[in-house]
């Protein structure tokens, strides 16, 4: 694939990210007919989340899933490197061009 490939598939990835923000897929529960949202409870602590194993009806107040995947074992610098593009995604203007 060439340059022009690889640019395309970058562009569709982030238009991809950007579109499947939590807030996003949270929405859907007003737009479509049988869609629910449901979370599972968690409490924050200082050093990160713990679930409390009980779920219930509604979206959750954010998304946690840098968090879960910290807790599932992905390495730092992948950890890291999630924020920093949650980051540039949440503040960056959406662009056609």
């Amino acid at each position: 694939m060439g340059g022009g490939g690889v640019s395309a598939c970058a562009g569709a990835r982030e238009d991809f990210v950007r579109n499947a923000l939590f807030s996003k897929l949270t929405e859907l529960a007003e737009q479509l007919a049988g869609v629910k949202n449901y979370h599972v409870s968690v409490k924050e602590t200082g050093s990160g989340i713990a679930f409390l194993r009980k779920v219930e009806p509604g979206a959750a107040d954010r998304s946690y899933g840098i968090e879960v995947a910290k807790l599932a074992g992905l390495p730092h610098e992948v950890v890291v490197r999630a924020r920093e593009v949650l980051i540039e995604h949440v503040f960056r203007p959406l662009s056609l061009w």
